[in-house]
């Protein structure tokens, strides 16, 4: 990966929605790197708290350089879109609004790792440190390689995978080569992991580095996160019929075909309310697996047909109300 000519190494995008009150701990482990090639990207996404006087206040200290978009609401994937277009380094590296670098030398290492990678790398990343201090992932060589197949040899094949949650510094083309498409409801997010994957299938000569270093500290707020469970089901949702849809387009169905499997039955768990069983049944048909729908689905399917509560009995989708005993 040999630096371009250029006036700036690495571009750092925040997308951002009412986090006013977490944006400092990004800001405070940008301002003591000790490399300073670097621009900050902040997009707020519409948000209707004091971020942007943070960041003006952020602007003022002028310590690190700081570009700050607001955009109308429309998602974090959006969000990404519009901080790519306003990006001016030869490597991109995204930051969660709420997580921050691990130390003040994450950027000179990063920069070093850069330097010391083959050219034809298409991305490199390091490990992170959760909330618990713990890193992952654990591995004992300087790093480890990858290439398409072993990437997805990789994610296929691990009951819990790190690989996407890690800090991917991307080349310019790379990271352009995919980008979140419009979806007709609102999302949070769109799953960041589909991406990924459409960038690397979209790469003719991929490859990637893992160095076995913490670059990046992850945390989880639970009452604001877009990836929980409770608000992200439809993001869970996309993901599983976004990757259905890819793998069979690439032809991957059947040479991951546990992996594929999962997320066949992810895309029946997590169906939104508004997304109606033929509509479900026609997203099998697509990619050839209507089988599967009426054969391992049949249990959830008459459960979803007739369903009894303490308040209600449920036909063909249709709640018709009774009155609870006394």
């Amino acid at each position: 990966m040999k630096l371009r000519e250029s006036h700036m190494f690495l571009s750092i995008l925040t997308p951002t929605y009412n986090r006013a009150n977490k944006l400092s701990l990004a800001y405070n482990s940008l301002t003591c790197q000790s490399f300073k090639d670097f621009e900050w990207i902040i997009i707020d996404d519409g948000s209707d708290d004091n971020t942007d006087k943070v960041v003006q206040d952020f602007i003022k200290e002028n310590k690190i350089k700081i570009i700050y978009k607001k955009s109308p609401h429309g998602g974090k994937h959006n969000a990404l879109k519009i901080g790519y277009n306003l990006a001016h380094g030869d490597y991109f590296l995204e930051l969660d609004s709420d997580d921050s670098l691990y130390q003040s030398e994450s950027l000179a290492i990063i920069k070093q790792c850069v330097d010391k990678t083959p050219s034809n790398y298409s991305c490199i990343c390091g490990c992170f440190i959760d909330q618990n201090n713990r890193i992952f992932p654990r591995f004992d060589e300087r790093y480890i390689d990858f290439d398409t197949e072993t990437f997805f040899n990789t994610i296929t094949s691990t009951e819990k995978n790190y690989m996407t949650n890690m800090s991917w510094v991307l080349s310019k083309q790379f990271a352009r080569s995919a980008v979140a498409p419009q979806t007709v409801e609102l999302l949070p997010y769109f799953p960041e992991n589909v991406i990924g994957l459409r960038r690397i299938m979209a790469t003719k000569d991929f490859h990637l580095r893992l160095y076995n270093a913490p670059w990046y500290r992850y945390n989880v707020y639970q009452e604001d996160s877009v990836s929980v469970d409770n608000k992200g089901a439809p993001v869970f949702w996309y993901e599983a019929k976004s990757i259905l849809e890819d793998f069979k387009s690439w032809g991957l169905d059947n040479k991951y075909k546990d992996f594929f499997e999962q997320k066949l039955e992810q895309l029946f768990r997590f169906k939104p309310n508004n997304v109606s069983l033929y509509t479900l049944y026609k997203i099998y048909k697509k990619i050839g697996y209507q089988r599967y729908f009426f054969s391992t689905s049949k249990k959830k399917i008459l459960k979803y047909i007739f369903s009894i509560n303490h308040s209600y009995i449920c036909i063909f989708g249709i709640k018709i109300y009774k009155k609870h005993r006394k």
